[in-house]
């Protein structure tokens, strides 16, 4: 099955179904018809310099993340670990859960220096996100369209609302390589996104130094996107990335 987003006229490989519910119901619907008609999907050996890394800390069922990894035969590394300071069983409290989503980022990056020999790495939210496609068109997908280094999720809303995230966008919507006039998908989501290990790593240095603006890690990436646009860059059009968030069921079109 394929998934087709009408707006941009692609066909996403990867799907977050970010905020709640009320504001997914089309998410949550594709979810349960994709996961009805997968039977056919071919399996394929995940490449060996590239990596699956998402944050499962205290969910008793697999993961959305996990299940739609099984129908393509792949793995996922869990990137969460007990050295974060919240014990698996203490981390769905509303406050522990808060602080987890702050050290997301410091996970990922644990992760990648366990793990030197990789290329690229795909990450990171695991309940709410699922595989369309085989991972492996991810990085072709990324390889030969995409000249950056990150590449992140787009959605339709700015998230978080902020004068240091409204002032982000007014400088790069005043840009004439900020090219949003042919997209709705202009801002970033953090939940999804695919990276240059080295850069990553690199990119952490500057994260430290930034300034904390909401929960989670999305403001910190807002300021990192708006610093260094180009090396990081959002999927305007969906060819990889399809957030999910105040989509219409007539926005989205499933071909078998």
């Amino acid at each position: 099955m394929k998934i087709k987003n009408k707006l941009t006229n692609t066909e996403p490989c990867a799907f977050h179904l970010n905020g709640d519910d009320e504001h997914n119901t089309t998410g949550f619907s594709v979810w349960n018809t994709f996961k009805e008609n997968y039977n056919n999907i071919e399996k394929e050996k995940l490449r060996e310099d590239t990596a699956l890394g998402f944050f499962m800390c205290g969910y008793k069922q697999k993961t959305m993340i996990e299940e739609s990894a099984e129908f393509f035969g792949v793995g996922v590394n869990n990137i969460y670990s007990d050295e974060l300071g919240v014990p698996q069983k203490k981390a769905r409290s509303a406050f522990t859960w808060r602080r987890l989503l702050r050290s997301k980022p410091f996970a990922m990056e644990k992760f990648l220096l366990n793990n030197p020999s990789l290329r690229y790495i795909i990450g990171w939210d695991s309940s709410d996100v699922f595989l369309a496609k085989h991972p492996n068109r991810i990085v072709e997908i990324f390889e030969k369209d995409f000249d950056c280094k990150m590449l992140f999720n787009a959605e339709i809303n700015l998230y978080p609302i902020r004068s240091e995230t409204n002032s982000i966008y007014d400088n790069l919507f005043s840009r004439s390589d900020y090219n949003v006039s042919k997209s709705k998908f202009c801002y970033l989501n953090s939940g999804l996104f695919i990276a240059d290990t080295k850069y990553y790593l690199e990119v952490m240095n500057e994260y430290r130094e930034l300034k904390y603006i909401e929960r989670g890690e999305q403001g910190q990436f807002q300021q990192l996107f708006g610093k260094n646009y180009g090396d990081i860059q959002i999927d305007f059009d969906c060819k990889i990335f399809q957030s999910m968030y105040g989509i219409d069921n007539g926005d989205i079109e499933l071909i078998n």
